[in-house]
């Protein structure tokens, strides 16, 4: 309808001028009178009817070139239902040259004292695409069908874009937005993201490629998302021009699947590793502590064990016990335990992690400190994957104040602190991992926990680690969440307690 308002102030012309105007004009312009009687037309009118001159179509009926005889009557139907104006109402025309589809937006025309005096409009012909949609419409119903039962997204549109078929689940999975008209190229109605893609891939099958399942992270009503598409050329004998079918799929639970797999690779591995490790270390350090033991009983029985050989003999066996204890651990968090069954002992995960870490903080200069309740807790998710859960929590922790101190232009050594907060709520536990880093916009708190979405520079994060925690604790029957905090960030755990007794 913004195209009439070019037409508008034709009356101030002289009739040629205005007939000059209206030839000039990039599509098919007609106006008639109330009771239908042509009062002015364009060339590109007179060519679309199949007529040699103007004159030929001045003073007919429009109603009487309908190949319906109700199209006159639904026509000015749909002017009413409009309040004066409609646009793309599509009809079946005839004329010299034959039959043919056309696709008309219009207006009711008025005189000064707001009577209706007739009706003026825009007219294109759209028969290519009618017959393009009924040489597919068979195909395309049975190809909708299938496509429907298994959740795919089927579209049809020409080399140049313009659509000619989509289904109702192609809208929900690329976010097209509904068309303005017939016909309506469709990635006008797409973001720049996926129209860069769409229109990169349709030249590639165009000339002779191959697009089949190729996955894309893209952007779906503001969410990052995963789509697999194929595309394949239709040529019809009828038509040089060639059609281009699009089928996209949602494969967002299966890239979550391969991304826990991929974690659970990962732990194995890692695992594998500390298997190997233990083997290669533990007897250096049982060796040592035969040969501690020993020396003691040496001194004991050659009376020269003193204080401070003693007080040094009992420092190398703390050392031996805690390489020891890192290598259980380590051997234990490269376990990965197969469901939440079963439950675990609060302070023993933060004992084991505290372990885990303190020694690497310690000499990043971060401090770890740990606030637990007097009596300990039990919530039903395994040792393993509770460890998993606050060891993403606290690695999170210690890049974002790394990269806070990548910003200072000062000491670039400045402590950072960790601290974790263990409550007992009702019947929850609660655990919070505070730190002093670059914290989390609020903007970005729901957002980060899904998967592949991060705020680490590229190639140092997956945007794995938070959507898989919150799966852990989801199938434990826990939460997680970012809370508002002055300084840093704050992930809340929340977790049901256990009244049985038995823990992993």
């Amino acid at each position: 309808m913004d195209k009439l308002s070019l037409i508008k102030g034709l009356g101030s012309l002289s009739p040629k001028e205005a007939v000059a105007v209206i030839n000039d004009l990039p599509f098919a312009y007609y106006r008639s009178d109330a009771e239908g009687k042509l009062v002015a037309t364009s060339q590109a009118m007179v060519e679309l009817f199949g007529f040699t001159d103007a004159e030929e179509l001045i003073g007919v009926t429009i109603s009487d070139y309908y190949t319906d005889a109700s199209g006159r009557v639904r026509f000015m139907q749909a002017m009413e239902r409009g309040g004066g104006k409609v646009a793309n109402f599509e009809a079946e025309m005839w004329g010299p040259r034959g039959t043919f589809w056309v696709a008309t937006s219009a207006q009711w025309v008025f005189d000064d004292h707001g009577t209706i005096i007739g009706v003026e409009g825009l007219t294109r012909d759209i028969t290519k695409q009618r017959e393009a949609l009924l040489f597919l419409q068979r195909d395309a119903d049975f190809f909708d069908a299938f496509a429907r039962s298994a959740g795919i997204g089927l579209g049809i549109h020409a080399a140049d874009g313009e659509e000619v078929f989509v289904n109702e689940t192609m809208y929900d999975l690329i976010d097209l937005k509904p068309a303005d008209s017939d016909g309506q190229n469709i990635y006008s109605r797409l973001s720049d993201e996926i129209t860069t893609i769409g229109k990169a891939t349709d030249q590639t099958v165009l000339t002779g490629g191959s697009i089949h399942q190729q996955e894309a992270l893209i952007t779906v009503k503001g969410q990052p998302v995963w789509r697999s598409f194929s595309k394949f050329v239709i040529r019809r004998e009828d038509s040089a021009t060639p059609l281009i079918c699009t089928t996209v799929q949602d494969i967002q639970d299966r890239k979550m699947q391969e991304a826990q797999l991929l974690q659970s690779s990962k732990l194995a591995s890692i695992g594998e590793l500390a298997a190997g490790i233990a083997h290669e270390i533990n007897q250096p350090l049982n060796a040592i502590r035969l040969t501690s033991a020993n020396l003691r009983n040496h001194l004991l029985k050659s009376e020269s064990l003193d204080a401070k050989a003693g007080l040094s003999l009992e420092k190398i066996n703390q050392q031996i016990d805690r390489a020891s204890n890192i290598i259980s651990q380590l051997l234990l968090y490269g376990r990965e335990s197969s469901s939440n069954q079963g439950g675990c002992s609060l302070q023993r995960v933060i004992d084991n992690i505290r372990a885990l870490v303190q020694q690497t903080l310690k000499v990043e200069n971060i401090g770890l400190t740990v606030a637990m309740p007097e009596h300990d807790m039990q919530v039903p998710c395994n040792v393993t994957r509770t460890e998993q859960v606050l060891m993403n929590l606290i690695t999170n922790s210690r890049h974002a104040i790394l990269e806070r101190r990548q910003h200072l232009d000062s000491d670039t050594r400045q402590p950072g602190k960790i601290e974790i907060t263990v409550q007992r709520l009702e019947e929850h536990a609660v655990v919070r991992v505070q730190d002093d880093g670059t914290g989390v916009p609020a903007s970005d708190r729901n957002r980060i926990l899904e998967p592949f979405v991060t705020s680490k520079a590229a190639g140092q994060g997956t945007g794995l680690g938070l959507s898989v925690s919150l799966g852990i604790l989801r199938d434990a029957g826990g939460t997680l969440e970012f809370l508002d905090c002055e300084v840093g960030a704050c992930a809340e755990i929340k977790l049901p307690l256990l009244t049985a007794t038995s823990t992993e």
